[in-house]
């Protein structure tokens, strides 16, 4: 069924890639022009990660999807199945249709081993969540920040997207000016304190206010 539900998803689905190469600007463009239809989440799997699988369709699925999503792939096949390792070192960019597609894709990318920022609104009197770590955050005022390699501007756009803010972006100088904007309260689930609290440090050194629940 997981594997029926992403090839739903492949075909309602733009991914848009924050990787370097020629592409780059092209796509961080794309995603900042039509955000505001989107449901966007960031996703990275850093370091190598290696998932066993048994099935040779599954399998060849779930490479699919990672190629699909712009990852570095390698797949070894020994002893009856396959062992598939995956990067990207860099944040991408996921922007969906619906809720019910971000659900989806939020658990296969959990499950698969990436980490994933999914920015929601801060409602008036929300009650605090009994499970996870929650970053909330807001920059009431633009702030633009200047940004030497473009691989770096092209990442900061994806993150800051998707924690749900608005964004500007402009080159000159040898240098990519990041403009962001995020005037009402949003958050972040963490899945733990030292998670947490790394982007808690992240967003106030980029001017945010924060406030950390746990």
């Amino acid at each position: 069924m997981r594997y029926l539900l992403l090839a739903v998803f492949f075909l309602l689905t733009q991914v848009i890639s924050s990787a370097t190469g020629q592409d780059t600007a092209t796509s961080t463009e794309q995603a900042q022009s039509n955000s505001s239809a989107k449901v966007l989440i960031g996703f990275r799997i850093k370091s190598w990660h290696t998932a066993h699988i048994n099935d040779a369709a599954k399998a060849k699925e779930h490479i699919a999807a990672l190629k699909m999503l712009g990852c570095e792939v390698k797949v070894n096949e020994h002893s009856g199945h396959q062992d598939i390792q995956t990067q990207t070192v860099l944040w991408k960019l996921l922007a969906l249709e619906s809720e019910e597609q971000a659900r989806g894709w939020i658990n296969w990318l959990k499950s698969s081993g990436f980490e994933v920022l999914r920015s929601t609104a801060v409602k008036a009197n929300e009650p605090q969540k009994a499970a996870g770590e929650a970053v909330q955050y807001r920059l009431a005022t633009w702030k633009a920040q200047h940004i030497q390699q473009p691989h770096e501007a092209a990442e900061a756009l994806v993150i800051y997207q998707a924690l749900g803010c608005e964004t500007k972006k402009s080159q000159h100088s040898g240098h990519t000016d990041i403009q962001v904007f995020c005037p009402e309260w949003r958050s972040v689930d963490f899945p733990n304190h030292e998670a947490a609290h790394a982007w808690q440090d992240y967003l106030t050194r980029a001017g945010f206010e924060t406030k950390h629940q746990h």
